[in-house]
């Protein structure tokens, strides 16, 4: 693994388009600056190719705020369909992973253009209402109901993702 993460992070241009790309895909750049912390730490790194890589990271930021800045969400049946379009007419393996980018990419954004309009139902709901104006009374009650929210929903994408993984071979 280390052989790989040298020829990608070697040079400064190449270093800083790691940062981007890395963050542009893990939607973090603390998270980028974590992995470079471990792959540091573990001596499959050097200090001098990690410090090329960070300012990518910030950048890929920027890009990533840029596409929801420039509406890209507007676009995102667009990318659906030219993702599903590419994986059912071209079948040579060259075509399937940019063909999983668009239709990833797609996805992820109609997901944000649809969300506001299904969350227009809960505003209207006394209870929840309630509920968040009693959560928001301490910071510590705030903290509780999120973990406890963050808990509920990676549980129940845990069991989605394992259901899913018994009943379709390569996922």
């Amino acid at each position: 693994m280390q052989i790989p993460l040298e020829k990608l992070a070697s040079g400064r241009i190449r270093g800083l388009l790691l940062g981007i790309l890395t963050t542009f895909l893990t939607q973090s750049s603390s998270a980028t600056s974590a992995i470079l912390v471990s792959l540091v730490n573990s001596s499959l790194l050097k200090m001098e190719e990690t410090i090329a890589i960070l300012p990518g990271a910030g950048i890929g930021t920027t890009l990533t705020i840029q596409l929801i800045a420039f509406r890209f969400f507007d676009y995102a049946l667009l990318l659906v369909s030219m993702g599903v379009f590419l994986k059912l007419t071209l079948s040579g393996q060259g075509w399937r992973i940019p063909a999983d980018i668009l239709l990833g990419f797609g996805l992820i954004f109609y997901g944000m253009q649809v969300m506001p309009t299904a969350m227009i139902p809960l505003r209207t709901q006394p209870a929840l209402s309630s509920l968040l104006l009693t959560l928001n009374e301490s910071p510590w009650l705030s903290l509780a109901g999120a973990t406890a929210v963050t808990a509920i929903v990676q549980s129940s994408m845990m069991k989605k993702l394992t259901f899913c993984r018994k009943k379709i071979p390569g996922i």
